[in-house]
């Protein structure tokens, strides 16, 4: 069995976009891998997806090319579900959701217990805070 690891995204607008990874080797005591989970987050739920490997899920796109004021520019699947624009409100905190159980392919090398110690650095390190913005 493996572990899928949830987590979202809520954006300055409380729009939320999903994310999960499922990792190699689930832990006997599920509850226990939450309690050491949580020890490694900020403030017991929050993490910076790219400090620690896993896939961003920003309600936007990055890397779009357009002009917020300019419909003409938007790219053709600029729209309800696909991605919003950037806001003052938004940052880059992702939010653990959960970790389950799952008979799921992995969809990251790693095991459970290499992410652990990957989050557990992470924070000792000091979370890498930076302006959404930078990134477009």
């Amino acid at each position: 069995m493996n572990i899928e690891f949830k987590y979202m995204y809520r954006d300055g607008g409380n729009f939320k976009t999903g994310g999960s990874v499922v990792f190699k080797d689930a832990p006997d005591d599920l509850e226990a891998a939450k309690t050491e989970l949580r020890k490694a987050l900020d403030e017991g739920e929050w993490f910076i997806a790219s400090q620690v490997g896993v896939p961003e899920v920003f309600s936007w796109d990055p890397h779009a090319d357009y002009d917020p004021d300019d419909e003409s520019t938007f790219p053709a699947d600029l729209g309800p579900g696909k991605y919003c624009i950037w806001d003052d409100c938004d940052h880059c905190w992702h939010e653990f959701m959960d970790l389950v159980v799952t008979d799921q392919e992995p969809t990251d090398e790693r095991t459970w217990s290499a992410f652990l110690v990957c989050m557990q650095q992470a924070k000792a390190a000091g979370w890498q805070v930076f302006d959404p913005a930078s990134r477009r």
